[in-house]
């Protein structure tokens, strides 16, 4: 008996087509509004576990635009406008901190630059280390390669570069490729 031979041209395999062509589009949509605002609360908080899983979800969904969105996070760090609002939140915290102490007869805090500049620089390196440490837990070849290039630019701070090697070092290549 001869069985008939499937061809790949039957509604089966358009159907797979649309399904995979759909899939593919997804991937490489750009971030929404929404979504954005998922990878910068992951970006601002620095003791959230809860924003890592949603961006690692929506990176599920849209991992090259996930992994674009961290490589700016890392390479240029927050926006003007996130880091004057941290400043002002560092400076209110001084001057709240200062008129304590200057109350309760306590030592005087340094002086305001002495402290508010290098947390203010603290918040930036933190924000472009979240970056990179984003991209470790994708694990992704198009976060591999982001990693190798900001990597041998030489212009990442001290932490900044080591949470880039650490990231970088958690994505598997030895046993092939990560995922695109």
């Amino acid at each position: 008996m001869i069985l008939p031979r499937h061809t790949s041209r039957g509604p089966a395999r358009t159907g797979a087509m649309a399904i995979l062509f759909t899939l593919t589009a997804a991937c490489a949509a750009p971030l929404t509004h929404e979504e954005q605002l998922t990878v910068e609360r992951y970006l601002v908080c620095f003791e959230c576990p809860a924003p890592l899983q949603d961006v690692r979800r929506l990176a599920g969904m849209k991992p090259r635009a996930t992994v674009d969105s961290l490589d700016v996070a890392l390479r240029r760090g927050p926006t003007v406008q996130r880091t004057a609002e941290a400043d002002s939140l560092l400076n209110a915290g001084y001057t709240r901190d200062s008129t304590w102490r200057s109350r309760n007869a306590r030592p005087a805090l340094p002086p305001r630059d002495s402290v508010v500049a290098p947390d203010s620089r603290s918040y930036v390196d933190g924000y472009r280390a979240r970056g990179a440490l984003g991209m470790g837990w994708i694990r992704t070849a198009r976060a591999l390669r982001y990693l190798d290039q900001a990597i041998a630019t030489g212009q990442l701070p001290p932490s900044v570069l080591a949470a880039a090697r650490f990231a970088r070092d958690s994505i598997p290549s030895a046993n092939g490729p990560p995922s695109p």
